[in-house]
């Protein structure tokens, strides 16, 4: 069931996920780097398959070479990539745990399927991008005291619009760019094909980019949050742990 009970929801502790957003941030920036030197390695690529159309001749060692490095990018790329959409999932699902004790009494999804709708088939082109804005939602307003005044401070969610649209855009690239390369048979289709998946390298980075700080900026209003509730919930006179 996609909804979360609409009664109060468990009040389970608020989990920090500052270390995790760290490291996210950090393995992200490996994938990055790879992601550059995919792209280079692809410009390099769309170089030589030009050569061939202009009827140069091109050795068989220097498209061997080509094709190896090609093929080992794209492996390390598959792998990193794995890996760093497990690590988002998981930031993903503790952070919807952390709906709870922020004060959410009631939310759509639960933590399953804010991590589950990733995976459902069409489904999967704006669900994740509502359990994302949820969260947002529910730690972007805090209460702030200026002079003795409270108000609801908003911070405005444009990012995540970003975020999806760039995750989006880099997932359709690449899928047309691997489907023009198990198609490719004469010169126009692969050199094609090259330009697609430098396009697709250059669209992730970006995505990667905005995921990065997605993940930066949400944990950190979380924990903003969390701390402001504790103040606020903190009896007079006894100072605040933290």
């Amino acid at each position: 069931m996609e909804n979360a009970n609409p009664n109060l929801l468990s009040s389970n502790s608020f989990r920090n996920n500052k270390s995790l957003s760290k490291a996210i941030m950090i393995f992200v920036a490996f994938v990055i780097l790879l992601d550059i030197i995919a792209v280079f390695s692809g410009l390099m690529e769309i170089s030589l398959v030009s050569q061939a159309k202009e009827g140069v001749q091109i050795s068989q060692t220097a498209a061997d070479g080509n094709d190896a490095r090609q093929g080992i990018i794209g492996i390390f790329q598959m792998v990193l990539t794995l890996v760093f959409f497990i690590l988002f999932l998981v930031w993903v699902n503790r952070s919807n745990k952390n709906l709870a004790p922020l004060g959410v009494s009631y939310k759509q999804f639960s933590s399953g399927w804010a991590v589950g709708w990733f995976f459902v088939p069409i489904a999967n082109i704006y669900k994740p991008y509502r359990v994302v804005s949820e969260i947002w939602d529910s730690c972007s307003s805090i209460r702030v005291s200026v002079n003795g005044v409270n108000f609801t401070q908003k911070t405005p969610g444009g990012i995540v619009g970003l975020w999806w649209g760039m995750w989006l855009l880099s997932n359709f690239a690449g899928q047309l760019a691997f489907r023009l390369t198990m198609r490719a048979g004469t010169m126009n289709t692969i050199y094609a094909a090259s330009v697609v998946s430098v396009i697709s390298d250059i669209t992730s980075i970006i995505s990667e980019f905005a995921s990065a700080y997605l993940v930066y900026k949400i944990t950190s209003l979380q924990i903003e949050k969390h701390n402001s509730l504790q103040t606020s919930e903190q009896p007079e006179g006894i100072p605040n742990a933290n």
